[in-house]
Protein backbone atom coordinates (compact mmCIF):
# COMPACT_ATOMS: atom_id res chain seq x y z
CA UNK A 1 0.00 0.00 0.00
CA UNK A 2 2.88 2.26 1.22
CA UNK A 3 4.02 2.05 -2.63
CA UNK A 4 1.21 2.92 -4.31
CA UNK A 5 0.58 5.76 -2.21
CA UNK A 6 3.87 7.27 -2.52
CA UNK A 7 3.33 6.79 -6.72
CA UNK A 8 0.13 8.55 -5.98
CA UNK A 9 1.40 11.05 -4.40
CA UNK A 10 4.42 11.25 -7.04
CA UNK A 11 1.78 11.65 -9.49
CA UNK A 12 -0.15 14.73 -8.18
CA UNK A 13 3.02 16.48 -7.29
CA UNK A 14 5.02 15.70 -10.72
CA UNK A 15 2.87 15.07 -13.43
CA UNK A 16 0.10 17.91 -12.96
CA UNK A 17 1.09 20.88 -14.89
CA UNK A 18 -0.66 22.63 -12.18
CA UNK A 19 -2.14 22.32 -9.23
CA UNK A 20 -5.28 19.50 -9.08
CA UNK A 21 -7.78 22.20 -7.25
CA UNK A 22 -6.07 25.84 -6.47
CA UNK A 23 -7.93 25.85 -3.41
CA UNK A 24 -6.05 22.72 -1.91
CA UNK A 25 -2.37 22.95 -0.21
CA UNK A 26 -0.10 20.72 -2.29
CA UNK A 27 1.86 19.70 0.15
CA UNK A 28 -1.50 19.62 3.03
CA UNK A 29 -2.95 16.85 0.51
CA UNK A 30 0.39 14.78 0.39
CA UNK A 31 0.39 14.48 4.33
CA UNK A 32 -2.95 13.31 4.56
CA UNK A 33 -2.43 10.73 1.57
CA UNK A 34 0.24 9.91 3.71
CA UNK A 35 -1.63 9.03 6.43
CA UNK A 36 -3.80 6.87 5.42
CA UNK A 37 -2.03 3.95 4.92
CA UNK A 38 -3.22 3.08 8.21
CA UNK A 39 -6.41 4.39 7.49
CA UNK A 40 -10.00 2.60 5.79
CA UNK A 41 -8.40 4.62 2.89
CA UNK A 42 -5.56 2.64 3.04
CA UNK A 43 -7.43 -0.94 3.10
CA UNK A 44 -9.96 0.19 0.40
CA UNK A 45 -6.56 1.14 -2.03
CA UNK A 46 -4.63 -1.59 -0.86
CA UNK A 47 -7.75 -4.11 -1.79
CA UNK A 48 -7.72 -2.17 -5.41
CA UNK A 49 -3.76 -2.87 -5.55
CA UNK A 50 -4.23 -6.67 -4.55
CA UNK A 51 -3.20 -9.20 -7.38
CA UNK A 52 -5.69 -11.95 -7.52
CA UNK A 53 -4.28 -15.48 -7.46
CA UNK A 54 -5.44 -16.70 -10.30
CA UNK A 55 -3.49 -14.09 -12.04
CA UNK A 56 -1.44 -15.98 -14.96
CA UNK A 57 2.32 -15.09 -15.26
CA UNK A 58 3.84 -17.63 -17.63
CA UNK A 59 3.50 -16.08 -20.54
CA UNK A 60 4.40 -19.47 -22.41
CA UNK A 61 1.44 -21.77 -22.11
CA UNK A 62 -0.80 -21.62 -24.96
CA UNK A 63 -4.04 -22.92 -25.87
CA UNK A 64 -5.35 -26.53 -25.61
CA UNK A 65 -4.85 -28.56 -27.78
CA UNK A 66 -8.73 -29.29 -28.57
CA UNK A 67 -9.60 -25.73 -29.60
CA UNK A 68 -11.62 -25.24 -32.34
CA UNK A 69 -12.79 -22.52 -34.52
CA UNK A 70 -16.22 -21.87 -33.07
CA UNK A 71 -14.61 -21.36 -29.39
CA UNK A 72 -15.21 -18.28 -28.05
CA UNK A 73 -12.73 -15.55 -25.65
CA UNK A 74 -15.39 -13.57 -23.38
CA UNK A 75 -12.75 -10.69 -22.02
CA UNK A 76 -13.90 -8.30 -19.16
CA UNK A 77 -11.55 -5.47 -19.12
CA UNK A 78 -11.85 -4.26 -15.51
CA UNK A 79 -10.08 -1.63 -14.89
CA UNK A 80 -6.09 0.07 -14.97
CA UNK A 81 -4.15 0.82 -11.75
CA UNK A 82 -1.72 3.99 -10.79
CA UNK A 83 -1.09 5.40 -14.14
CA UNK A 84 0.95 8.26 -15.16
CA UNK A 85 -1.09 10.49 -15.68
CA UNK A 86 -0.04 14.28 -17.06
CA UNK A 87 -2.82 16.20 -15.37
CA UNK A 88 -5.71 14.58 -13.62
CA UNK A 89 -8.35 17.32 -14.41
CA UNK A 90 -7.81 16.32 -18.23
CA UNK A 91 -7.98 12.76 -18.11
CA UNK A 92 -9.39 10.55 -20.65
CA UNK A 93 -8.28 7.23 -20.46
CA UNK A 94 -8.51 3.77 -22.85
CA UNK A 95 -7.77 0.97 -23.47
CA UNK A 96 -7.27 -1.20 -26.91
CA UNK A 97 -7.01 -4.83 -26.59
CA UNK A 98 -6.09 -7.14 -29.76
CA UNK A 99 -6.36 -10.40 -29.95
CA UNK A 100 -6.10 -12.71 -33.38
CA UNK A 101 -7.22 -10.40 -35.53
CA UNK A 102 -10.20 -8.83 -33.06
CA UNK A 103 -10.01 -5.50 -31.34
CA UNK A 104 -11.58 -3.46 -29.33
CA UNK A 105 -11.88 -0.33 -27.39
CA UNK A 106 -13.22 0.56 -24.02
CA UNK A 107 -14.11 3.63 -26.21
CA UNK A 108 -16.57 1.35 -28.07
CA UNK A 109 -20.37 1.26 -27.03
CA UNK A 110 -21.41 -1.12 -24.16
CA UNK A 111 -24.08 -3.86 -25.97
CA UNK A 112 -24.88 -4.86 -22.12
CA UNK A 113 -26.12 -2.05 -20.78
CA UNK A 114 -22.61 -2.31 -17.79
CA UNK A 115 -21.42 1.12 -17.09
CA UNK A 116 -17.90 1.97 -15.86
CA UNK A 117 -17.87 2.39 -11.91
CA UNK A 118 -18.48 5.32 -10.19
CA UNK A 119 -15.32 7.40 -8.35
CA UNK A 120 -14.85 6.47 -5.06
CA UNK A 121 -16.91 7.29 -2.06
CA UNK A 122 -14.90 7.56 1.32
CA UNK A 123 -14.67 8.80 4.69
CA UNK A 124 -16.75 11.74 5.09
CA UNK A 125 -14.56 13.09 7.91
CA UNK A 126 -11.67 13.40 5.32
CA UNK A 127 -10.92 16.78 4.41
CA UNK A 128 -13.13 17.88 1.35
CA UNK A 129 -11.04 19.44 -0.57
CA UNK A 130 -8.58 17.19 -0.05
CA UNK A 131 -11.06 14.30 -0.83
CA UNK A 132 -11.81 16.06 -4.02
CA UNK A 133 -8.35 16.01 -5.39
CA UNK A 134 -7.69 12.34 -4.47
CA UNK A 135 -10.95 11.48 -5.99
CA UNK A 136 -9.68 13.29 -8.92
CA UNK A 137 -6.52 11.48 -9.07
CA UNK A 138 -7.79 8.19 -8.16
CA UNK A 139 -10.71 8.18 -10.97
CA UNK A 140 -7.66 9.20 -13.48
CA UNK A 141 -4.80 6.98 -12.25
CA UNK A 142 -7.27 4.66 -11.87
CA UNK A 143 -10.26 4.33 -14.54
CA UNK A 144 -12.88 1.78 -14.14
CA UNK A 145 -13.62 0.51 -17.83
CA UNK A 146 -15.57 -2.62 -17.33
CA UNK A 147 -15.67 -3.54 -21.07
CA UNK A 148 -16.70 -6.68 -22.09
CA UNK A 149 -16.45 -8.28 -25.33
CA UNK A 150 -16.57 -11.64 -27.17
CA UNK A 151 -13.68 -12.59 -29.70
CA UNK A 152 -13.93 -15.77 -31.90
CA UNK A 153 -10.82 -18.11 -31.04
CA UNK A 154 -9.90 -19.92 -34.19
CA UNK A 155 -5.84 -20.52 -33.42
CA UNK A 156 -3.19 -20.81 -30.61
CA UNK A 157 -0.19 -19.64 -29.30
CA UNK A 158 -1.81 -16.23 -29.31
CA UNK A 159 -0.89 -13.23 -27.14
CA UNK A 160 -3.98 -10.56 -25.64
CA UNK A 161 -2.18 -7.29 -26.22
CA UNK A 162 -3.40 -4.05 -24.57
CA UNK A 163 -2.64 -0.50 -25.46
CA UNK A 164 -3.89 2.37 -22.94
CA UNK A 165 -3.81 6.14 -24.12
CA UNK A 166 -5.35 9.61 -22.87
CA UNK A 167 -7.00 11.18 -25.18
CA UNK A 168 -7.45 13.97 -22.64
CA UNK A 169 -4.20 15.41 -22.14
CA UNK A 170 -2.89 15.12 -25.97
CA UNK A 171 0.60 15.82 -26.86
CA UNK A 172 1.41 18.81 -29.10
CA UNK A 173 0.70 17.23 -32.11
CA UNK A 174 -2.42 16.51 -31.51
CA UNK A 175 -2.21 12.65 -30.65
CA UNK A 176 -3.37 10.68 -28.05
CA UNK A 177 -0.84 10.24 -24.85
CA UNK A 178 0.56 6.80 -25.04
CA UNK A 179 0.52 5.49 -21.49
CA UNK A 180 1.62 1.86 -21.84
CA UNK A 181 1.06 -1.04 -23.50
CA UNK A 182 1.72 -5.20 -22.33
CA UNK A 183 0.75 -8.20 -23.34
CA UNK A 184 0.57 -12.40 -21.79
CA UNK A 185 -0.13 -15.80 -24.41
CA UNK A 186 -2.77 -17.26 -21.40
CA UNK A 187 -3.41 -20.18 -19.86
CA UNK A 188 -6.80 -20.78 -21.57
CA UNK A 189 -9.22 -23.75 -19.15
CA UNK A 190 -12.76 -24.19 -21.07
CA UNK A 191 -15.34 -22.47 -18.73
CA UNK A 192 -13.28 -20.97 -16.29
CA UNK A 193 -12.38 -17.44 -15.51
CA UNK A 194 -8.84 -16.14 -15.73
CA UNK A 195 -8.05 -13.07 -13.92
CA UNK A 196 -4.66 -11.67 -15.68
CA UNK A 197 -2.70 -8.84 -14.57
CA UNK A 198 -0.95 -6.90 -17.25
CA UNK A 199 2.16 -5.03 -16.37
CA UNK A 200 2.77 -1.79 -18.36
CA UNK A 201 5.95 -0.63 -20.32
CA UNK A 202 6.96 1.75 -23.02
CA UNK A 203 8.08 1.35 -26.46
CA UNK A 204 10.85 -0.46 -27.35
CA UNK A 205 12.17 2.95 -28.77
CA UNK A 206 10.99 5.16 -26.33
CA UNK A 207 12.23 6.20 -22.95
CA UNK A 208 8.92 7.20 -21.52
CA UNK A 209 7.87 7.12 -18.02
CA UNK A 210 5.50 4.10 -17.70
CA UNK A 211 3.80 2.83 -14.58
CA UNK A 212 0.83 1.01 -13.46
CA UNK A 213 -1.37 -2.42 -15.05
CA UNK A 214 -4.20 -3.33 -16.33
CA UNK A 215 -6.77 -6.01 -15.26
CA UNK A 216 -8.42 -7.94 -17.50
CA UNK A 217 -10.80 -11.17 -16.72
CA UNK A 218 -10.57 -13.70 -19.63
CA UNK A 219 -13.31 -16.77 -20.03
CA UNK A 220 -12.91 -19.30 -22.60
CA UNK A 221 -15.97 -21.22 -23.71
CA UNK A 222 -14.67 -24.80 -25.88
CA UNK A 223 -17.43 -25.74 -28.56
CA UNK A 224 -17.72 -28.35 -31.18
CA UNK A 225 -16.40 -27.43 -34.33
CA UNK A 226 -19.79 -27.10 -36.78
CA UNK A 227 -20.46 -26.33 -40.15
CA UNK A 228 -20.95 -22.91 -41.09
CA UNK A 229 -23.54 -21.40 -43.25
CA UNK A 230 -24.96 -18.27 -43.98
CA UNK A 231 -27.75 -18.31 -41.12
CA UNK A 232 -24.93 -18.12 -38.64
CA UNK A 233 -24.69 -14.58 -39.61
CA UNK A 234 -26.19 -11.39 -39.74
CA UNK A 235 -26.45 -8.87 -42.55
CA UNK A 236 -25.64 -5.33 -41.61
CA UNK A 237 -24.72 -3.95 -45.03
CA UNK A 238 -23.22 -4.11 -48.39
CA UNK A 239 -19.86 -2.87 -48.26
CA UNK A 240 -18.64 -3.51 -51.54
CA UNK A 241 -19.50 -5.33 -55.47
CA UNK A 242 -17.23 -6.85 -57.94
CA UNK A 243 -17.51 -8.69 -61.07
CA UNK A 244 -19.02 -12.00 -59.21
CA UNK A 245 -19.73 -11.33 -55.76
CA UNK A 246 -20.48 -8.79 -53.19
CA UNK A 247 -19.19 -8.23 -49.69
CA UNK A 248 -21.09 -7.56 -46.69
CA UNK A 249 -20.60 -6.50 -43.26
CA UNK A 250 -21.62 -9.08 -41.00
CA UNK A 251 -22.43 -9.97 -37.35
CA UNK A 252 -21.69 -13.57 -36.59
CA UNK A 253 -24.71 -14.21 -34.49
CA UNK A 254 -22.84 -16.76 -31.57
CA UNK A 255 -20.13 -13.97 -30.23
CA UNK A 256 -21.37 -10.74 -31.88
CA UNK A 257 -18.06 -10.57 -33.64
CA UNK A 258 -18.13 -7.87 -36.89
CA UNK A 259 -16.68 -9.77 -39.78
CA UNK A 260 -16.54 -9.01 -43.21
CA UNK A 261 -18.38 -11.55 -45.86
CA UNK A 262 -17.66 -12.14 -49.46
CA UNK A 263 -20.21 -13.69 -51.35
CA UNK A 264 -19.27 -15.32 -55.04
CA UNK A 265 -21.66 -16.90 -57.08
CA UNK A 266 -20.52 -20.31 -58.12
CA UNK A 267 -22.21 -19.40 -61.59
CA UNK A 268 -20.76 -15.95 -62.66
CA UNK A 269 -17.14 -17.97 -61.33
CA UNK A 270 -18.13 -20.64 -63.91
CA UNK A 271 -19.19 -18.52 -66.52
CA UNK A 272 -16.00 -15.59 -65.92
CA UNK A 273 -13.64 -18.38 -65.77
CA UNK A 274 -12.85 -16.98 -62.26
CA UNK A 275 -12.66 -20.32 -59.91
CA UNK A 276 -9.16 -20.17 -60.13
CA UNK A 277 -9.16 -16.75 -58.47
CA UNK A 278 -11.37 -17.88 -55.99
CA UNK A 279 -8.84 -20.62 -55.05
CA UNK A 280 -5.96 -18.40 -54.94
CA UNK A 281 -7.88 -16.26 -53.16
CA UNK A 282 -8.62 -18.19 -50.07
CA UNK A 283 -4.92 -20.50 -50.23
CA UNK A 284 -3.00 -16.74 -49.98
CA UNK A 285 -4.99 -16.07 -46.94
CA UNK A 286 -4.90 -19.68 -45.40
CA UNK A 287 -0.84 -19.16 -45.75
CA UNK A 288 -0.97 -16.10 -44.45
CA UNK A 289 -2.46 -16.37 -41.20
CA UNK A 290 0.76 -14.57 -39.19
CA UNK A 291 1.11 -11.81 -41.16
CA UNK A 292 -0.06 -8.89 -39.65
CA UNK A 293 -0.76 -6.57 -42.05
CA UNK A 294 -2.87 -9.33 -44.27
CA UNK A 295 -6.42 -9.74 -44.01
CA UNK A 296 -6.91 -12.66 -42.13
CA UNK A 297 -9.49 -15.63 -43.17
CA UNK A 298 -11.39 -16.42 -40.46
CA UNK A 299 -13.82 -19.00 -42.31
CA UNK A 300 -14.70 -20.33 -45.86
CA UNK A 301 -17.49 -22.00 -46.67
CA UNK A 302 -20.28 -22.89 -49.45
CA UNK A 303 -23.40 -23.35 -49.89
CA UNK A 304 -25.00 -25.05 -53.37
CA UNK A 305 -24.93 -22.01 -55.37
CA UNK A 306 -22.33 -19.36 -53.67
CA UNK A 307 -18.58 -19.34 -51.90
CA UNK A 308 -18.48 -17.28 -48.69
CA UNK A 309 -15.17 -15.99 -47.43
CA UNK A 310 -15.36 -14.59 -43.59
CA UNK A 311 -12.78 -12.45 -42.78
CA UNK A 312 -11.63 -9.70 -40.60
CA UNK A 313 -13.65 -6.41 -40.60
CA UNK A 314 -12.11 -3.18 -41.21
CA UNK A 315 -14.15 -0.30 -39.80
CA UNK A 316 -11.24 2.65 -41.46
CA UNK A 317 -12.39 1.50 -45.00
CA UNK A 318 -9.81 1.54 -48.22
CA UNK A 319 -6.79 3.61 -48.31
CA UNK A 320 -8.76 4.57 -51.50
CA UNK A 321 -11.66 6.42 -48.93
CA UNK A 322 -9.18 7.91 -46.80
CA UNK A 323 -7.20 9.73 -50.13
CA UNK A 324 -10.22 11.03 -51.42
CA UNK A 325 -10.45 12.58 -48.47
CA UNK A 326 -7.20 14.13 -48.02
CA UNK A 327 -6.30 14.63 -51.59
CA UNK A 328 -2.51 13.72 -50.35
CA UNK A 329 -0.95 12.90 -47.50
CA UNK A 330 2.27 13.91 -45.59
CA UNK A 331 5.58 12.14 -45.95
CA UNK A 332 5.06 10.89 -42.06
CA UNK A 333 1.95 8.89 -43.29
CA UNK A 334 3.60 7.57 -46.54
CA UNK A 335 6.49 6.37 -44.99
CA UNK A 336 3.73 4.82 -42.02
CA UNK A 337 1.94 2.62 -45.03
CA UNK A 338 5.02 1.99 -46.78
CA UNK A 339 6.64 0.09 -43.87
CA UNK A 340 3.68 -2.28 -43.32
CA UNK A 341 3.38 -2.36 -46.84
CA UNK A 342 7.18 -3.64 -46.91
CA UNK A 343 6.22 -6.29 -44.13
CA UNK A 344 3.04 -7.78 -46.30
CA UNK A 345 5.39 -7.91 -49.21
CA UNK A 346 8.39 -9.77 -47.35
CA UNK A 347 5.74 -12.51 -46.10
CA UNK A 348 3.90 -13.15 -49.56
CA UNK A 349 7.14 -12.87 -51.32
CA UNK A 350 8.76 -15.03 -49.06
CA UNK A 351 6.20 -17.77 -50.15
CA UNK A 352 7.43 -17.05 -53.87
CA UNK A 353 3.23 -15.13 -54.62
CA UNK A 354 2.92 -11.86 -56.95
CA UNK A 355 0.32 -10.11 -55.42
CA UNK A 356 -0.29 -8.27 -58.77
CA UNK A 357 -2.94 -5.98 -56.94
CA UNK A 358 -1.47 -3.32 -55.19
CA UNK A 359 -3.82 -0.10 -55.24
CA UNK A 360 -5.83 2.07 -53.07
CA UNK A 361 -8.53 0.17 -52.92
CA UNK A 362 -7.07 -3.04 -52.21
CA UNK A 363 -5.43 -1.62 -48.98
CA UNK A 364 -7.82 -1.27 -45.78
CA UNK A 365 -7.36 0.44 -42.83
CA UNK A 366 -8.21 -0.84 -39.54
CA UNK A 367 -10.19 1.51 -36.29
CA UNK A 368 -6.03 2.51 -35.48
CA UNK A 369 -4.74 3.33 -39.27
CA UNK A 370 -2.90 0.44 -39.53
CA UNK A 371 -3.27 -1.01 -43.00
CA UNK A 372 -4.07 -4.41 -44.46
CA UNK A 373 -3.96 -5.97 -48.03
CA UNK A 374 -7.08 -7.46 -49.25
CA UNK A 375 -8.30 -9.17 -52.62
CA UNK A 376 -5.78 -11.70 -53.83
CA UNK A 377 -8.11 -13.24 -56.46
CA UNK A 378 -5.26 -11.85 -58.96
CA UNK A 379 -1.96 -13.17 -57.18
CA UNK A 380 -0.14 -15.99 -59.04
CA UNK A 381 1.91 -18.36 -57.02
CA UNK A 382 5.66 -19.22 -58.80
CA UNK A 383 7.36 -22.26 -58.47
CA UNK A 384 10.61 -20.37 -56.99
CA UNK A 385 11.58 -16.99 -56.57
CA UNK A 386 13.24 -17.15 -60.24
CA UNK A 387 10.35 -18.09 -61.63
CA UNK A 388 7.77 -15.84 -63.90
CA UNK A 389 4.80 -15.36 -65.31
CA UNK A 390 3.66 -14.52 -68.86
CA UNK A 391 -0.04 -13.39 -68.71
CA UNK A 392 -1.16 -10.20 -67.82
CA UNK A 393 -4.61 -10.52 -66.51
CA UNK A 394 -7.21 -7.73 -67.73
CA UNK A 395 -8.51 -6.74 -64.43
CA UNK A 396 -5.47 -5.55 -63.42
CA UNK A 397 -5.37 -1.62 -62.81
CA UNK A 398 -3.02 -0.16 -65.70
CA UNK A 399 -1.84 2.85 -64.29
CA UNK A 400 -0.40 0.35 -62.07
CA UNK A 401 1.21 -2.26 -64.69
CA UNK A 402 5.30 -2.80 -64.79
CA UNK A 403 7.10 -1.96 -67.96
CA UNK A 404 7.47 -5.18 -68.16
CA UNK A 405 3.81 -5.99 -67.85
CA UNK A 406 3.16 -3.68 -70.29
CA UNK A 407 5.61 -5.11 -73.19
CA UNK A 408 4.00 -8.66 -72.36
CA UNK A 409 7.44 -10.03 -71.31
CA UNK A 410 7.91 -12.44 -68.50
CA UNK A 411 7.75 -10.75 -64.66
CA UNK A 412 7.65 -11.67 -61.40
CA UNK A 413 7.86 -9.96 -57.81
CA UNK A 414 9.70 -7.05 -58.97
CA UNK A 415 6.33 -5.72 -60.29
CA UNK A 416 4.91 -5.43 -57.07
CA UNK A 417 7.86 -3.19 -56.50
CA UNK A 418 7.19 -1.05 -59.09
CA UNK A 419 3.25 -0.88 -57.85
CA UNK A 420 4.89 0.28 -54.43
CA UNK A 421 6.81 2.96 -55.82
CA UNK A 422 3.15 4.26 -58.24
CA UNK A 423 1.34 3.88 -54.66
CA UNK A 424 4.01 5.99 -53.11
CA UNK A 425 3.88 8.95 -55.81
CA UNK A 426 -0.23 8.77 -55.51
CA UNK A 427 -0.13 9.00 -51.89
CA UNK A 428 2.14 12.04 -51.80
CA UNK A 429 1.04 13.91 -54.69
CA UNK A 430 -2.57 12.94 -55.20
CA UNK A 431 -2.24 11.01 -58.83
CA UNK A 432 -0.61 8.54 -59.78
CA UNK A 433 3.09 9.24 -62.44
CA UNK A 434 2.12 8.18 -64.85
CA UNK A 435 -2.03 8.80 -65.86
CA UNK A 436 -3.79 9.42 -69.51
CA UNK A 437 -7.78 8.12 -70.90
CA UNK A 438 -5.92 6.67 -73.80
CA UNK A 439 -4.44 3.18 -73.09
CA UNK A 440 -1.79 3.94 -75.49
CA UNK A 441 -0.46 7.53 -74.14
CA UNK A 442 -0.92 5.59 -70.50
CA UNK A 443 1.36 2.67 -71.86
CA UNK A 444 3.67 4.88 -73.49
CA UNK A 445 4.44 6.91 -70.37
CA UNK A 446 4.70 4.10 -68.32
CA UNK A 447 7.99 3.21 -70.78
CA UNK A 448 8.98 5.90 -71.62
CA UNK A 449 8.43 9.51 -69.55
CA UNK A 450 9.95 10.59 -66.96
CA UNK A 451 8.98 10.61 -63.60
CA UNK A 452 8.39 15.00 -62.29
CA UNK A 453 7.73 16.02 -59.19
CA UNK A 454 5.50 18.44 -58.22
CA UNK A 455 7.60 21.95 -57.80
CA UNK A 456 7.63 23.73 -54.16
CA UNK A 457 9.80 20.97 -51.86
CA UNK A 458 7.27 19.37 -50.08
CA UNK A 459 9.21 16.04 -50.54
CA UNK A 460 12.36 15.23 -49.75
CA UNK A 461 14.81 13.98 -51.80
CA UNK A 462 15.05 10.24 -49.54
CA UNK A 463 11.43 9.91 -50.22
CA UNK A 464 11.76 11.21 -54.33
CA UNK A 465 14.90 8.57 -54.19
CA UNK A 466 12.64 5.87 -52.71
CA UNK A 467 10.15 6.26 -55.84
CA UNK A 468 12.72 6.64 -58.20
CA UNK A 469 14.41 3.50 -57.66
CA UNK A 470 11.09 1.21 -57.22
CA UNK A 471 10.30 3.24 -60.84
CA UNK A 472 13.56 1.52 -62.15
CA UNK A 473 12.38 0.43 -65.36
CA UNK A 474 14.63 -2.19 -66.00
CA UNK A 475 13.37 -5.27 -63.09
CA UNK A 476 16.67 -6.63 -62.09
CA UNK A 477 18.27 -3.13 -61.63
CA UNK A 478 14.20 -2.20 -59.55
CA UNK A 479 14.61 -1.85 -55.80
CA UNK A 480 13.57 -4.59 -54.11
CA UNK A 481 14.22 -7.12 -57.00
CA UNK A 482 17.97 -6.50 -56.80
CA UNK A 483 19.08 -6.90 -53.11
CA UNK A 484 15.63 -8.38 -51.74
CA UNK A 485 13.34 -6.51 -49.06
CA UNK A 486 16.43 -6.18 -46.96
CA UNK A 487 17.46 -3.62 -49.36
CA UNK A 488 13.92 -1.59 -49.30
CA UNK A 489 14.58 -1.18 -46.07
CA UNK A 490 17.25 -0.23 -45.54
CA UNK A 491 16.85 2.88 -47.96
CA UNK A 492 17.04 6.39 -46.19
CA UNK A 493 13.43 6.46 -46.49
CA UNK A 494 13.10 4.42 -43.34
CA UNK A 495 15.55 6.16 -41.24
CA UNK A 496 15.43 5.63 -37.81
CA UNK A 497 12.81 3.22 -38.48
CA UNK A 498 12.67 -0.14 -35.88
CA UNK A 499 11.28 -2.70 -37.87
CA UNK A 500 10.43 -5.10 -34.88
CA UNK A 501 8.32 -1.94 -33.78
CA UNK A 502 6.38 -1.92 -37.31
CA UNK A 503 5.92 -5.07 -37.41
CA UNK A 504 4.20 -5.51 -34.02
CA UNK A 505 2.58 -2.49 -34.79
CA UNK A 506 3.84 -0.64 -32.35
CA UNK A 507 4.44 2.31 -33.81
CA UNK A 508 3.23 5.66 -33.02
CA UNK A 509 0.20 6.57 -35.64
CA UNK A 510 0.29 9.45 -37.48
CA UNK A 511 -3.63 9.22 -37.84
CA UNK A 512 -6.33 7.70 -36.99
CA UNK A 513 -9.42 7.12 -39.52
CA UNK A 514 -12.33 8.36 -39.36
CA UNK A 515 -15.31 5.48 -38.97
CA UNK A 516 -18.38 6.37 -39.84
CA UNK A 517 -19.98 5.75 -36.69
CA UNK A 518 -23.40 6.85 -37.26
CA UNK A 519 -23.83 4.88 -40.58
CA UNK A 520 -22.75 1.76 -39.25
CA UNK A 521 -25.30 2.44 -35.85
CA UNK A 522 -28.09 3.00 -38.54
CA UNK A 523 -27.21 0.15 -40.60
CA UNK A 524 -27.09 -2.40 -37.20
CA UNK A 525 -30.66 -1.38 -36.03
CA UNK A 526 -31.77 -2.04 -39.50
CA UNK A 527 -30.22 -5.35 -39.35
CA UNK A 528 -32.74 -7.26 -37.34
CA UNK A 529 -34.96 -6.73 -40.04
CA UNK A 530 -32.95 -8.32 -42.84
CA UNK A 531 -34.97 -12.01 -43.72
CA UNK A 532 -33.58 -14.37 -46.35
CA UNK A 533 -37.34 -16.03 -46.99
CA UNK A 534 -36.95 -19.97 -47.70
CA UNK A 535 -40.93 -20.95 -48.37
CA UNK A 536 -41.23 -23.87 -50.03
CA UNK A 537 -41.65 -22.90 -53.63
CA UNK A 538 -38.33 -20.90 -53.49
CA UNK A 539 -36.68 -23.86 -52.59
CA UNK A 540 -38.10 -26.26 -54.73
CA UNK A 541 -37.18 -23.49 -57.35
CA UNK A 542 -33.77 -23.21 -56.69
CA UNK A 543 -33.22 -26.94 -56.05
CA UNK A 544 -34.99 -27.63 -59.91
CA UNK A 545 -31.96 -25.03 -61.08
CA UNK A 546 -29.18 -26.62 -59.04
CA UNK A 547 -25.83 -26.96 -60.64
CA UNK A 548 -24.52 -30.34 -62.23
CA UNK A 549 -22.33 -32.22 -59.87
CA UNK A 550 -19.52 -32.00 -62.55
CA UNK A 551 -19.48 -27.99 -61.81
CA UNK A 552 -19.96 -28.85 -58.22
CA UNK A 553 -16.86 -30.93 -58.13
CA UNK A 554 -14.65 -27.69 -59.21
CA UNK A 555 -15.09 -26.28 -55.83
CA UNK A 556 -14.26 -29.36 -53.77
CA UNK A 557 -11.73 -27.96 -50.52
CA UNK A 558 -13.18 -24.20 -50.67
CA UNK A 559 -14.41 -24.78 -46.76
CA UNK A 560 -11.89 -23.75 -44.42
CA UNK A 561 -11.56 -22.75 -40.33
CA UNK A 562 -8.54 -21.92 -38.46
CA UNK A 563 -7.88 -23.79 -36.74
CA UNK A 564 -4.71 -24.31 -34.21
CA UNK A 565 -1.72 -23.85 -35.61
CA UNK A 566 -0.41 -27.65 -34.49
CA UNK A 567 -3.79 -29.21 -35.26
CA UNK A 568 -3.73 -31.39 -38.36
CA UNK A 569 -7.23 -32.44 -40.01
CA UNK A 570 -7.19 -35.40 -42.31
CA UNK A 571 -3.80 -35.48 -44.79
CA UNK A 572 -3.97 -31.83 -45.34
CA UNK A 573 -1.21 -29.79 -43.31
CA UNK A 574 -2.96 -26.75 -43.19
CA UNK A 575 -6.25 -28.75 -41.40
CA UNK A 576 -8.53 -27.98 -44.53
CA UNK A 577 -11.58 -29.72 -44.78
CA UNK A 578 -11.53 -31.67 -47.78
CA UNK A 579 -15.55 -32.40 -48.14
CA UNK A 580 -18.04 -30.06 -49.42
CA UNK A 581 -20.96 -28.65 -47.42
CA UNK A 582 -24.12 -29.37 -48.50
CA UNK A 583 -27.15 -27.35 -46.41
CA UNK A 584 -29.84 -26.05 -47.83
CA UNK A 585 -30.32 -23.63 -51.05
CA UNK A 586 -29.54 -19.94 -50.07
CA UNK A 587 -30.62 -16.98 -51.36
CA UNK A 588 -28.12 -14.45 -50.40
CA UNK A 589 -26.97 -13.52 -53.81
CA UNK A 590 -29.61 -12.99 -56.22
CA UNK A 591 -29.05 -12.65 -60.06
Amino acid sequence: MADFTDSLVKNIGAHSSSPVMTSVNMGQLGEKLLQARNSTLASLSQALSKKPNATVNDTAMQLPASEKATSQLELNVVEARNLTIADARKADTYCIVHYEGNTTSTLDKIEDGILPSSPLVLESQINSGAFKAFEIMMSASSPKWMHRVNFDVTSGSQEIAVFVYDRGNKLPNGEDRFLGMSSIVPKLVNKKTVELIFPLHGRPDDDQEVTGDVRVQVTFNDAKKANLKPEDFRIVRMIGQGSVGKVYEVIKRDSGRTYAMKVLSKRLLLAENQVDAAFNERNVLVQSLSNPFIAKLKYSFQTTNHLFLVMEYFPGGELFDFLERERCLSEKRCQFFAAEIVCAFDNIHSRHIVYRNLKPESILLDAHGHIALTDFGLCKQLKNKMDSIQDVPQAITQEYLSPEMVMQKPYGMASDWWALGVLMYELLTGSPPFHSTEEGELFRQILEAPVKFPAGGCITEEAKDFICQLLERDPSKRLGSNGGVARVKAHAFFKDLNWSVVYKKQMQLPFVPEVEEQLREEAIAAAAAIHIPMTKTETETAKASAMPVADQTKFKGFSYMREDSTAVKGEHRLGINPEDEDPEVDFWFRQ
